[in-house]
């Protein structure tokens, strides 16, 4: 939905649904949006996908950090760092770390300095 959307906007949350049509298309984005507080969604040019569960310390590993499930397009690179684990994100720079789950899935870390 957010891909056929993003000519209209990149970020996606309870908040932040202007330009949305028709009213039935809004309402199922906030139906969807409401399954985790906080949730995120945003959409890259190359047809990636960031869902944003946690940032900056509210379920996050820490200030600073973010954390998410990525979606990439078979035949798009990964932006960020392939890793096998994130089992201890305290011992990473800042960046963005990505774990596959499965193919085009991928944990999502995000450190800001």
């Amino acid at each position: 939905m957010v891909t056929e959307d993003m000519h209209k906007r990149s970020y996606f949350s309870e908040s932040e649904l202007g330009g949305i049509e028709p009213e039935s298309r809004r309402a199922e984005y906030e139906s969807l949006l409401r399954l985790k507080k906080g949730l995120r969604v945003t959409v890259n040019y190359d047809g990636s996908v960031r869902f944003i569960f946690a940032t900056f310390g509210h379920s996050a590993i820490g200030p600073g950090w973010l954390k998410g499930i990525q979606f990439v397009p078979t035949g798009t690179k990964p932006k960020g760092v392939l890793v096998k684990t994130l089992d201890s994100p305290q011992n990473l720079s800042a960046g963005v770390y990505l774990v596959e789950v499965e193919p085009e899935w991928f944990l999502l870390y995000q450190a800001d300095e």
